[in-house]
């Protein structure tokens, strides 16, 4: 049989020592558990009476770049982007929108513009409400 704590774990010394857990009783276990319910409530309330204050603002929505628009961004020429879209980085800046054309997402052309390391997925850009052209 597991030994039982002497007295009652806070709920720091149980975050601090999870294995505190292990040992505990059926009815130590539902007081601490009535007390985390009590505590999540109330951050909920306050979050709530927050409301958006201090929230991180939405994502940056993506835009769609034609060939020439995408071009124009990275400073080169259409062909040249036309002849290099299966190869990376190229490959990485290309956005999926279901078209069989070539589109790229503007927010990962940014990002490789800074320097940023990409993904080998590629993002899937809605069609409806994007520009379907460049800048």
């Amino acid at each position: 049989m597991s030994e039982r704590p002497a007295r009652v774990p806070t709920l720091a010394e149980v975050m601090e020592d999870p294995a505190l857990i292990d040992q505990l009783s059926a009815q130590i276990a539902t007081s601490l558990l009535i007390q985390i319910s009590a505590i999540q409530v109330r951050i909920g309330a306050c979050l709530a009476a927050a409301g958006n204050a201090g929230a991180t603002p939405p994502a940056e929505p993506d835009e769609v770049l034609d060939l020439a628009g995408a071009a124009a961004r990275l400073g080169m020429s259409p062909a040249s982007l036309r002849n290099r879209t299966t190869r990376e980085p190229w490959l990485s800046l290309r956005a999926t929108n279901g078209t069989r054309s070539v589109r790229f997402s503007a927010l990962r052309i940014a990002a490789y513009l800074r320097g940023e390391p990409l993904t080998r997925t590629r993002p899937v850009i809605s069609r409806i409400g994007s520009r379907r052209g460049g800048p």
